[in-house]
């Protein structure tokens, strides 16, 4: 893989758009040729809608793209699915998902998993939070992308534009100015987690001082997948897990 492909975007950025749904696809061919489920079947044991599930089956989903360039991960998406046929679900086949994921990563150079070097993609861990995160859906999916990381840089945006221009406060960042310009103008990224947590609010600072004294990018990655760790671990109960 090519690190520039991932441009100022964390890893999970990439993930929940192209590497997930090609190994879900990859996943629920598995199911249906190897192991003969109908797509009600395959539904139900993970946690998606027959429509989805077609999707998957005739290229409309995940088109396989990570899985063309990377054969082998078509050894783990048929592992998985001999595991799924026999009942890995809930927390379980979560975990096991994140596993795929990071060893295709660390495998790419991508640097180290925090999610996993921290625990909180076990499946203890995972089954403390309870369904309403969306089991077997990733974190990274329900929660993540959505909802922790247009708040975490709607902070640093708004924090930065008072000093440093447009410009700068996206190059800090790592996103775009007209991604920026919406942080500050039109409140992107606010009101995504219902309740103020402290812990957060000072990460959040501390960060946006950092990338105002100049942070690497790859440094600055590393800090914000340090803050979503530390916030799951200790701070989604009481954000809400949505």
């Amino acid at each position: 893989m090519d690190l520039g492909d991932l441009r100022g975007r964390q890893w999970c950025e990439y993930a929940v758009p192209k590497f997930l749904p090609a190994l879900r696809a990859d996943i629920v061919l598995n199911l249906a040729q190897r192991h003969g489920l109908s797509q009600r079947q395959i539904a139900a044991k993970l946690g998606l809608s027959q429509a989805a599930v077609s999707h998957y089956t005739t290229c409309r989903r995940g088109n396989g793209s990570v899985m063309r360039i990377y054969p082998d991960l078509s050894k783990y998406a048929e592992k998985l699915a001999g595991r799924i046929s026999r009942g890995l679900s809930g927390a379980r086949l979560t975990a096991a998902l994140c596993g795929v994921c990071t060893s295709f990563r660390q495998g790419q150079g991508i640097g180290p998993c925090f999610c996993i070097y921290e625990g909180v993609s076990k499946p203890d861990f995972l089954s403390s939070l309870g369904d309403g995160i969306g089991f077997p859906r990733q974190p990274c999916e329900t929660f993540v992308v959505q909802r922790l990381l247009p708040h975490i840089r709607s902070g640093v945006a708004r924090s930065l534009s008072g000093r440093l221009s447009q410009e700068k406060v996206a190059s800090a960042l790592g996103v775009s100015q007209p991604a920026v310009s919406q942080y500050v103008a039109s409140g992107r990224g606010e009101g995504q987690l219902e309740n103020d947590v402290p812990a957060l609010r000072e990460d959040v600072e501390n960060l946006t001082e950092r990338l105002e004294e100049g942070l690497s990018p790859e440094d600055r990655k590393s800090s914000i997948c340090r803050i979503c760790v530390d916030f799951r671990r200790g701070g989604l109960s009481q954000a809400g897990s949505g």
